[in-house]
């Protein structure tokens, strides 16, 4: 899952995964049941059941619940992931 979202809602419709772009930045907290995929800053928790994607050019000041995680860019906080965490330098 390195670099696909895919998500599909209990009905079997998809579901869009959220995309924070490079231009964004999100001062909160997220609590999601879809993917996210972070291109841009976060300044907050992420808590999703599914997949968590941080960019290249990504950043995350909080800390992450997630099923799997994927970092290319940067995380300042504790990742807590139920299953697969992949790390990028």
């Amino acid at each position: 899952m390195p670099n696909q979202i895919n998500n599909h809602h209990e009905d079997g419709h998809p579901v869009s995964p959220l995309i924070i772009n490079s231009l964004s930045k999100i001062t909160g907290d997220l609590v999601l049941s879809s993917d996210v995929r972070v291109d841009g800053s976060v300044e907050g928790n992420i808590t999703t059941s599914k997949s968590v994607i941080i960019g290249e050019d990504g950043h995350l000041k909080g800390n992450i619940k997630c099923n799997s995680l994927v970092v290319y860019g940067r995380i300042e906080g504790i990742a807590e992931v139920e299953g697969n965490t992949h790390l990028h330098e």
